[in-house]
Parts: structure tokens; sequence; C-alpha cells
């Protein structure tokens, strides 16, 4: 066995899973990322592992060998050289120096492997405050337990969790009297009520819900296709466009003179939400005919 092969094993052997670690994978997610813990803690790895390899490398081949002897060998009854063993015993207190290794969450709830099962929790014929909050910021509540988030999650992402868990008690679990039973909320009125909210969902989430709304849905096209269409003219028809304009603009932050907008496809989900449905065309149409009548410096702004 060569010498550098007897340092990765001694390294090996004394920092074990430590060599195994590697940072969070980031995914798209509503939840902020910040990944200080983890860059600290790769920085302390490297550090600690570069001493570590600096001190073995310091002793003579015959030193070395003392040490690999001892700790896959000879146990505490094997003898080595006092400055083997010194070398050893400062292997050994560099592993003492690093921590564990930061929780997932630490930075945030955008980690890989540990998404939401939207598709699974779609079916749910409810949620409760804290499976609506894991799956409005897209982690899987499985995966959570409030006890030991607080103290080992960056502050400005436990921040955010909390705040958005706020929201969703005050809007579906905030007790009138202090015997009331509290529901659990439908996925569809949860999804409803965070777009009309503007409050940021994962598209999955929408994507799902949506989908067993339309398989439970008889007729292919909404009833509020059925009705017959009546022609707009004159003074009825601009009045029609400003409210479309100024409800766009306003309410969904469209922008006039975006080559591309996602604004149809959030105006589409927010009607399929409702039970009613358009084509992305068709809305892509009337926001541009309905542009047309803005003032050109609004159109700027």
């Amino acid at each position: 066995m060569t010498e550098q092969e007897q340092k990765d094993a001694i390294i090996e052997r004394v920092f074990g899973e430590t060599l195994d670690w590697e940072k969070p994978t980031r995914i798209n997610s509503p939840s902020p990322f910040y990944d200080d813990a983890f860059v600290t803690h790769a920085s302390n790895i490297k550090f600690v592992l570069g001493a570590a390899n600096t001190a073995l490398s310091a002793l003579s081949s015959p030193e070395l060998s003392q040490v690999y002897a001892y700790l896959f060998r000879g146990g505490f009854d094997f003898q080595v050289s006092s400055k083997a063993d010194a070398a050893r015993c400062e292997v050994f207190d560099l592993r003492k120096e690093l921590s564990q290794p930061p929780e997932w969450y630490a930075g945030g709830f955008g980690v890989a492997g540990h998404e939401a099962d939207f598709e699974y929790w779609a079916k749910m014929e409810g949620w409760g405050l804290t499976q609506a909050t894991c799956l409005s910021i897209g982690v899987e509540p499985e995966d959570f337990s409030e006890s030991p988030y607080a103290e080992r999650m960056d502050p400005r992402a436990l921040k955010f969790f909390e705040r958005r868990q706020e929201l969703v008690r005050l809007k579906f679990f905030r007790k009138q009297f202090s015997l009331q039973v509290l529901e659990p909320v439908a996925p569809l009125d949860f999804c409803r009520w965070a777009i009309e909210k503007k409050i940021e969902i994962p598209d999955e989430m929408i994507s799902e819900v949506l989908a067993l709304l339309n398989a439970k849905t008889d007729s292919p096209e909404p009833t509020s296709h059925s009705l017959p269409e009546k022609s707009l003219e004159g003074r009825e028809r601009d009045s029609l466009l400003k409210l479309i304009i100024i409800l766009a603009v306003d309410g969904y932050g469209y922008d006039p003179k975006a080559v591309k907008s996602p604004i149809p496809n959030q105006i589409r989900s927010a009607m399929q939400l409702n039970g009613l449905d358009m084509d992305p065309a068709t809305i892509r149409k009337w926001l541009r005919e309905a542009a047309a009548i803005l003032p050109e410096a609004a159109k700027d702004e």
C-alpha cells in the first residue's frame, strides 16, 4: 500500500460520512433559500481535511504506517512513536472541530428530495394548517416537524415560513369561539384564495388540483360556454375593454408592451379554479385589443 493510499484510508476511517456530505440542491420554489450554513460547513470540511492531510504528510513513511496500523490493526495496545501518536491525536481533534452538518431545511424549503407530492395531496378532501402551509411553498408536509425547525433554520427562511403560516391560519384556521372545531381547507378553495391574494404557490399545485376538478366534470366544456353569445358594440364594448385592461394591469401586473406574458395563463388558471375556462389565445386577443385603448403614457409606466 502506498503512502497516499494509507493517508486516504486513515482520513476515510476518521471522518467517515463527512466525506460523503453534499450541499443540498436548490430547486424552483416559492420559498427563499439561503445557503450560508451550507457554504460555511463546506468550507470547514475543506479546511479540516486539508489540515489532517498536512499532519499526516509531515510523518515519515514508518510513522505513517504506525498510525495506519494503530487504526486498522493494533487498537489501543499497539505502540506508536510520540510523533506518530501526536499526528493521530491531531487528526482526531480535527474531527471534533467539525460540527454536525446543517439540516436540509437550514436555508429554506426549496431543496431537491423534499418536494411536495402534489398528485397525492390534491386528492385529499382537505388540508390542515401545517399541510396547507408546506404545500403552498412546495415542501412535502410529511418531511416537516415544526419543533426542531426554529433552532436550525436561517432566521430569514424561518420568518418567511411563519408569515406564510400566519396568512393561512388567519384565513382558514382562526377560531371564532374557543370550542370551535376547525375544518380542513379544501384544495380548490385554498388555491383560489392564494391566486386571488397574489400569494405565490407552485404551478404544479394548481395543475394537480385543476386536473382533478376537470376529471370530475362530465361536460368537457364549462356550462358557461353553453350560453348564447351576445355581440358588443359601441360604448358597451369600449366599457368592457376598459374593465379588462384595468383589471389585467392593476390586478395581474400585465405589461401591454411585453412580447411574451404569463398573464393569459394566470387568468385562465383563475377562471378554471372558479369553474370557467377560456383558451389562452382568446384571452391574449382580448388583452391586446383592450391595451389599444390605453393612453401611451400608461403603457410606458
